[in-house]
C-alpha cells in the first residue's frame, strides 16, 4: 500500500492506494494516436473552457438529467420525491448502498438517443472548438455511443475517481471528452487536472499496473501515484452553461467536492474524429 499526497489548487489530499505500481516506457501516448487538440489555442495545456450550446438547451439538458436521477431513486426506494433537486441530490442518497445503485445503473443504461438532446448539436459545438469534424455517435467505436453522469457528493463522501489517464484504457483513445456541469461545479468542486501531462512521457509517470483500490475503494483505471514533476493539480472554474473540452490523456480526477451542502452534477461525453 502507497500514501500518496496529491496538491489541488492549495489543497492537500492524501489517499492509500493499494496494487503494484511502475513507471511506464519512454513515450508520449499521444504522439502516436490521433491528437484532436493538434492546432488549437489550448493544445499546450490540453483543455478549454468555453461557453455551450443555448440557454434553452442546457435547461433542457439539466431537465432531463434531473429527470432520469429521480426516477431511479424513486424506483429503488418505492417513495416518490417530488422536491428533487441535483444539488440536494446528497440529502436523497445518504446511505451509500442506495448511492452505488444509482451510479450503477446510471454507467449502464446511458445511450445517447436517451441524451435529453440531440447528440448532433452537441457533435456541432465541440466540432467547432477543435477545429475539426468530431462525432460522438462513432460508427466503429461502441464505447462512443454512450453518455455518462457523473455526481459527486458534498465533504468527506469521497465519490470522485482517483487522479489517472483514461487512455490507460485502449478503447477510450485518440479522442476528447467534454465536462459539462449541472449543478454545484465550481472553484471547490470541479474536475481537478494537471495542464500540460497529456503531453508527459509514460516514463515521467508512476502508476498502478491495473485498476488500484483507493482508500478502499476499487476503479477500473489505473491510478497516478507520482510523477516526476509531482502531482499538482488545479481545478478549473466550469461554471454552468459552460464547458470544459479535454483530452482524456491529462491526468486528471482525485479531487473531492468541497462544497458543504451541494452535489456536484455533470455530464461526460467522448468525441471522435468523424471517419
Amino acid at each position: 500500500m502507497k500514501n500518496i499526497v496529491i496538491q489541488v489548487d492549495d489543497q492537500i489530499i492524501e489517499m492509500s492506494v493499494e496494487g503494484d505500481t511502475f513507471f511506464g516506457a519512454k513515450e508520449v501516448l499521444l504522439s502516436k494516436d490521433d491528437d484532436l487538440s493538434e492546432g488549437c489555442s489550448w493544445h499546450s495545456d490540453g483543455y478549454i473552457i468555453t461557453t455551450f450550446l443555448t440557454q434553452q438547451l442546457n435547461n433542457k439538458i439539466l431537465y432531463g438529467v434531473t429527470k432520469i436521477i429521480k426516477s431511479i431513486i424513486e424506483e429503488e426506494t418505492g417513495q416518490s420525491i417530488p422536491e428533487f433537486t441535483l444539488e440536494k441530490y446528497h440529502n436523497f442518497c445518504k446511505d451509500n448502498t442506495l448511492h452505488l445503485k444509482v451510479i450503477d445503473r446510471i454507467q449502464k443504461k446511458m445511450p445517447l438517443q436517451n441524451f435529453p438532446v440531440n447528440y448532433e448539436l452537441l457533435d456541432k459545438e465541440v466540432s467547432a472548438i477543435c477545429g475539426k469534424d468530431v462525432t460522438s455517435n462513432h460508427p466503429t467505436k461502441e464505447v462512443s455511443r454512450r453518455f455518462y453522469i457523473r455526481i459527486v457528493r458534498p465533504q468527506k463522501l469521497t465519490d470522485n475517481n482517483p487522479p489517472h489517464r483514461d487512455v490507460w484504457l485502449d478503447r477510450l483513445r485518440d479522442a476528447v471528452n467534454i465536462y459539462l456541469p449541472l449543478s454545484g461545479s465550481n472553484a471547490k468542486s470541479s474536475l481537478p487536472l494537471i495542464p500540460g501531462s497529456h503531453l508527459w512521457s509514460e516514463s515521467d509517470i508512476e502508476r498502478t499496473i491495473s485498476g488500484a483500490k483507493v482508500n478502499n475503494v476499487s476503479f477500473t483505471v489505473p491510478c497516478v501515484v507520482g510523477s516526476k514533476y509531482g502531482l499538482k493539480m488545479v481545478r478549473p472554474n466550469v461554471s454552468e452553461n459552460m464547458v470544459m473540452v479535454f483530452s482524456p490523456y491529462l491526468i486528471h480526477g482525485g479531487g473531492c467536492n468541497l462544497n458543504e451542502d451541494v452535489t456536484r452534477v455533470s455530464i461526460e461525453i467522448r468525441f471522435w474524429r468523424k471517419p
